[in-house]
């Protein structure tokens, strides 16, 4: 599958901020950790610790890795994300373009995932300063999905992005181009 960097001239539309991905196979289920405490006793990669309350990511068994790998003719990084809390718009550190994850658990029943076009108020910071208990309480929503459980997504991460509350943690498995680094300098 071809990595795709940069959205380009895409008009910012659900064919290009998210986007099942049906080519790319279920992960076998013999591969897929389902039980929470058995991931988090994982490596913890997310560059924030001060987050592990909300979101933290989790080196995966060599196993999977390498399954993920067999489906991508890009060096990948393959990690388990836990998202515990609603996530307040923002856009990803350490990678630009897309991200591919797999939907383990979408945390309940109806939650979404949400793209806003409000770059022009936050721009300035890679995390969005707005106070709000729903995503749609925020001004300019582009568009949002509920990702199902066992599919594949593609996400464009270079926009702004979050997610409702979940009902549980929302545990997925991404991939991205491999050796992209993390700019901890940036501003939060």
């Amino acid at each position: 599958m071809q990595y795709i960097k940069n959205a380009g001239d895409l008009e910012p539309t659900i064919e290009n901020l998210i986007q099942e991905v049906p080519d790319l196979p279920p992960i076998p289920e013999h591969l897929l950790e389902y039980d929470l405490d058995v991931i988090e006793s994982m490596e913890n990669t997310f560059p924030y610790a001060d987050w592990i309350d909300s979101v933290a990511s989790y080196t995966v068994p060599q196993e999977l890795h390498d399954w993920c790998q067999s489906h991508f003719d890009f060096p990948v990084s393959v990690k388990y994300l836990v998202v515990k809390k609603l996530l307040t718009p923002h856009i990803d550190h350490g990678i630009e373009g897309y991200k591919y994850s797999y939907v383990v658990d979408p945390g309940g029943e109806g939650i979404k995932t949400y793209f806003w076009d409000n770059s022009d108020k936050w721009e300035k910071s890679r995390i969005a300063k707005v106070n709000y208990t729903r995503p749609e309480e925020i001004d300019n929503i582009i568009t949002s999905t509920i990702c199902e459980r066992n599919k594949w997504y593609r996400l464009y991460i270079s926009e702004f992005h979050g997610v409702d509350k979940p009902e549980r943690p929302r545990i997925f498995v991404t991939c991205k181009l491999a050796d992209q680094k993390v700019d901890l300098s940036l501003s939060l």
